[in-house]
């Protein structure tokens, strides 16, 4: 699948999904995935309300970047059964 590139509200919402992530498996380590200004956002997010986030997103240029250096593709393997069980 093509990257696509998300809105600032979608990205904002992103944001959201991640810090419940974050707060509900801390042992993930969500942050050490996110670069300093990744993981600023996501601070961010954990108490701005969507509408002025998607905002300051849109200000500051912000999207979720399509290009890595590949640890989450080499992670996604692993984490197939735990996102399964998170659904069962």
């Amino acid at each position: 699948m093509p990257p696509v590139k998300l809105g600032a509200h979608t990205t904002g919402y992103a944001l959201y999904l991640l810090n419940g992530l974050r707060t509900t498996y801390p042992e993930l380590n969500i942050e050490s995935l996110l670069t300093d200004s990744g993981r600023y956002w996501l601070e961010r997010a954990r108490t701005a309300c969507l509408s002025p986030l998607g905002d300051e997103l849109v200000t500051d240029g912000v999207v979720i970047p399509t290009d890595h250096d590949g640890a989450v593709n080499d992670s996604l393997p692993d984490s197939v059964p735990f996102v399964r069980d998170l659904f069962a």
